[in-house]
């Protein structure tokens, strides 16, 4: 049957197609992955971009091919993971710039859009190699430029460029040595060899009148040096930003003094810069100042090539959390938790908890602003992406979020956890809050870390859920009004009367008042006798977590009292998130005990 036009529907139906026969071949990707650097995970990304994009398109019900391509573009953008990934973004924004303002497109359009969108990918990368996905799509689209000269049936014409583009992946080897040395062709030029093919298979299949699935064939897997000396930047970074006029040039050059293989996907309101850095914060911080900052991802390239040659991944248990958690830095780097970050408002100002605004520089904004902070949960895409980069080292997940009784949080994980396909994820239900929810993740981290059985380590963080006591004391109600924890007619009789509460997190996960005092010292005091009470219904070794909003001699004020009454006690301060933070305002403290 020949196919004459091409239209948004149509569109959409192949990329998905495509997409899916790339997704059943992620792993033989990743095992030929030699370049920018063998850290084995180009078909966990590329399969990743294909499968956002796939989610996203699935929604349009758009025949203008045009508008179709822009809504593509746009989920590419947003979703692109990895080098290749990143460029295939590109490949699609101009593939969607160079169709024409019309409802269906012609052979000769199309052959004219990837020849603009080959152009639009090699323009994104600061420099360019060859034998590597950038070659294997210009040589597809110049062929399919020059055939579509002659054929006007899509279904010859994108048949005989699928032979074309394993032509040109064939010849990978030859122009890089690195591949010619491990004895693979580029894996993200087979990603997109992989994705035609699964659309031209899509195309024969469904005139034949039903689709049949493929097996992924066996791949040799590339042979490199198991060191892990060769990666120079250790972090392959990425970040989203948004804005009205985003200076594409600005970004690809402040990257540029940071680290290499620099990728720049998008258009002017919204961008996704790749880069592999080792100061992947500095980037961060660079980026707020061109943009705002709505995603960002790190990636530990060292890690990800040790995994290759580590057979115990699937035995391996990773633990996540949100950013609500209030850990010690080095405790979170120590124990490997992935961290989700929800979002921080300034207003119209939009920051990630912990990524692109830290606790001190919260504090300090807070006190120089009359506009209130405000936070909101990450979305479900941004627990889908540290999902699967802690699936790269685990074959199991356990993921403790703050209380769901309080947030969405909880929910945004399950929903985030379904697009995950290479590991099982328990989902648990912290709760708690603050650094409530620090010791229950703390205990469920040192049992991964111990090698136990993500069953044991799901049973070691609900008993943690169960038994862990937090109470909460803040110098002043304003916050808690101005944040509608409590409401303006409380706010001022307690005001008058002088009264402050001491908070806790019921059973239920839910904050309520336990105790009233006059006056903040009161109520520190009242804090104080409610977390011993909770303490002493443990008989062994007690572990306490002591938070602050911007008050550090007055927790090490409260952490020498906790060691006084229990020497032996295992007691971590740690600064409040904004999570805490805006509702409790400067000088807020919380403390919690796990007996």
């Amino acid at each position: 049957m020949a196919i004459r036009y091409l239209d948004g529907r149509r569109l959409s139906r192949a990329v998905i197609a495509g997409s899916r026969f790339v997704a059943d071949r992620a792993e033989p990707l990743n095992k030929i992955n030699v370049f920018p650097v063998p850290d084995g995970d180009t078909g966990t990304n590329v399969a990743s971009t294909l499968q956002q994009i796939s989610a996203g398109i699935s929604r349009v019900r758009q025949r203008h091919i045009r508008e179709m391509s822009r809504a593509l573009a746009e989920e590419a953008v947003g979703g692109a993971r990895g080098n290749s990934g990143a460029i295939l973004a590109q490949f699609f924004c101009g593939f969607s710039e160079g169709l024409p303002d019309s409802p269906r497109i012609s052979a000769g359009d199309f052959g004219a859009a990837v020849v603009r969108a080959s152009d639009s990918a090699y323009g994104a990368i600061a420099r360019p190699v060859e034998g590597t996905i950038l070659t294997v799509i210009r040589d597809w689209s110049a062929y399919v430029a020059r055939r579509a000269r002659d054929v006007a049936d899509f279904a010859q014409l994108l048949p005989d460029s699928l032979a074309e583009a394993k032509k040109s992946l064939e010849n990978t080897p030859k122009q890089m040595k690195a591949l010619a040395k491990a004895g693979v062709v580029d894996a993200g030029g087979q990603a997109f060899v992989y994705l035609i093919e699964g659309i031209v298979r899509y195309l024969r299949e469904a005139a034949r009148g039903g689709i049949v699935e493929a097996p992924a064939e066996e791949v040799k897997a590339a042979i490199f040096d198991k060191t892990s000396e060769s990666i120079l930047f250790r972090y392959c970074t990425e970040v989203l930003l948004e804005g009205d006029r985003i200076d594409r040039d600005a970004l690809r050059r402040e990257a540029a003094l940071l680290g290499d293989s620099i990728v720049v996907a998008g258009g002017a309101t919204r961008v996704r810069l790749h880069v592999h850095t080792n100061e992947p914060e500095r980037l961060f911080e660079l980026m707020a100042r061109l943009g705002e900052v709505a995603q960002t991802k790190i990636e530990d390239m060292h890690a990800q090539h040790e995994t290759r040659f580590d057979q115990n991944r699937a035995s391996r248990v990773g633990v996540v959390t949100d950013s609500t958690c209030d850990l010690p830095p080095t405790l979170v780097e120590e124990l490997a938790i992935g961290v989700v970050p929800v979002r921080v408002y300034f207003g119209s100002e939009n920051y990630l908890d912990k990524v692109t605004i830290m606790p001190s520089e919260f504090y300090a904004r807070f006190s120089v602003t009359d506009v209130a902070p405000k936070t909101s949960q990450p979305p479900p895409a941004d627990f889908t992406q540290v999902f699967q980069n802690v699936a790269t080292h685990s074959g199991a997940l356990v993921s403790v979020n703050l209380s769901a009784a309080v947030s969405g949080t909880h929910q945004a994980a399950i929903v985030g956890g379904r697009a995950v396909k290479n590991a099982t994820i328990e989902h648990i239900d912290s709760r708690n809050v603050s650094v409530g929810l620090g010791l229950i993740v703390r205990a469920a981290a040192e049992a991964a870390a111990a090698g136990k059985s993500a069953a044991e380590v799901a049973a070691v963080a609900r008993d943690a859920v169960d038994r862990t006591r937090l109470f909460i004391a803040v110098p002043t109600l304003e916050h808690l009004v101005r944040g509608g924890r409590v409401s303006p007619v409380r706010g001022f009789i307690g005001k008058l009367l002088g009264l402050l509460p001491v908070l806790t997190i019921t059973p239920e996960g839910k904050a309520e008042p336990a105790a009233k005092a006059r006056g903040f010292a009161a109520a520190r005091a009242r804090m104080m006798k409610l977390l011993f009470e909770a303490a002493d219904l443990g008989t062994s070794a007690r572990r306490f977590g002591v938070a602050h909003c911007d008050a550090p001699s007055l927790a090490d004020a409260i952490a020498r009292e906790i060691r006084e009454r229990y020497p032996e006690s295992d007691v971590m301060i740690v600064e409040c998130g904004p999570a805490l933070g805006a509702h409790g305002g400067p000088g807020a403290l919380a403390v919690a005990v796990l007996p």
